[in-house]
């Protein structure tokens, strides 16, 4: 039939995922509902993918930016959002039983909690497909369990590429629900920037951006500096990932911290806020040219706010962002507790107690 089929989960949405020529539209949306309505969790497919969950582990090990990123949510957060998205070896190595993953399904996948999001098409087109499937949903809304941010600290001894990784970041109160303030938040993104010490340069690439001429250009002992975000509904992770020479760790931090100060006591420049917005810009506007991400932003955005708001608002939105928002939103995350995390060589990190000092 043509159609590609997939999902993705994340700490507070799953998705599931249909792309498929026009003539398979309804057969498409057929499958795609009877997946979410009528899933058979039989233990032989679960066994399946513990393997594959074993394996998506040790390749996290291998990543220490999408490492440190993931560990952050566990570090910063009690709750829901503490939970890990990737199970370590460790507790994969209890498998997973087929009764409790469709408990978690008949929970979560409620009517009230359920969107499904068309791009390419019109809604009418698959409407009569689709509602007779989704009208065997029960009634109500998945739980929401709630989550607090307390900071912390987590440090994991690696061997491979001799490096030290740090990953330092704050509390961004007010997730994508803060609309204004997760808008200036992205502006932040493009204007920190960053990236790896090796770059074959052209557009796109941020050499630029605020880290790699402050830091990445000037301290050739380090490999990586880069801003980084996970944000949540209401809440959120926003700092910086670094990696140099072992001997320099504590070195690292300390520039880590330097640089947000140094963006929330307004030494932020015209030209600078205004390559960011135009970054933040552009970068959506090129993400939604594929009517795949399209239809996942509609679903995404009908989940967390009841509506969609559009590229033109977006945009519109960025375009009002001042240095003042941006460095608002420095200053609020940095009255937070830090969360700090640490691995590959990590012999000469600081403490914990020794970063919360510096904030």
């Amino acid at each position: 039939m043509g159609i590609s089929l997939a999902a993705n989960a994340g700490r507070e949405q799953t998705a599931l995922l249909a792309d498929c020529p026009r003539a398979s539209l309804e057969g498409a949306v057929e499958l795609l509902c009877d997946a979410a309505v009528r899933p058979r969790f039989e233990q032989w497919r679960v066994d399946a993918e513990v393997v594959r969950l074993k394996a998506a582990w040790e390749a996290l090990l291998q990543d220490p930016q999408s490492y440190t990123l993931e560990a952050a949510s566990t570090a910063a957060f009690e709750g829901a959002l503490g939970a890990p998205l990737v199970p370590s070896k460790h507790d994969l190595e209890y498998g997973a039983v087929a009764e409790e993953v469709q408990a978690w399904h008949e929970a979560t996948f409620r009517a009230g909690s359920v969107v499904l999001a068309v791009s390419g098409a019109e809604v009418e087109e698959v409407a009569h497909v689709a509602g007779e499937l989704l009208a065997e949903l029960p009634e109500g809304e998945a739980p929401a369990p709630p989550s607090t941010y307390t900071g912390g600290y987590h440090s994991e001894a690696m061997g491979g590429d001799g490096l030290a990784h740090a990953l330092l970041a704050y509390e961004f109160k007010g997730g994508w629900r803060d609309v204004r303030g997760s808008v200036a938040a992205t502006v932040l993104q493009m204007l920190m920037g960053g990236g790896g010490s090796f770059s074959s340069g052209g557009p796109g690439k941020g050499m630029h951006s605020r880290l790699y001429r402050r830091v990445l250009n000037n301290c050739p002992w380090v490999a990586n500096c880069t801003a980084v975000s996970s944000l949540y509904n209401d809440t959120g992770l926003v700092g910086i990932f670094g990696s140099s020479e072992a001997s320099r760790a504590d070195e690292l931090v300390g520039i880590m911290s330097k640089e947000l100060e140094a963006v929330a006591s307004g030494g932020v420049t015209d030209a600078e806020l205004a390559r960011a917005k135009a970054s933040a810009a552009a970068s959506i506007q090129m993400n939604l040219e594929s009517k795949a991400i399209v239809c996942e932003d509609v679903g995404r955005q009908l989940l967390t706010y009841g509506q969609r708001t559009g590229v033109e608002e977006f945009v519109a939105e960025v375009n009002k962002v001042t240095k003042q928002d941006v460095e608002k939103v420095v200053k609020d995350m940095l009255k937070s507790a830090p969360t700090f995390v640490a691995c590959g060589d990590v012999s000469k990190m600081p403490r914990y107690d020794a970063i919360a000092r510096r904030s």
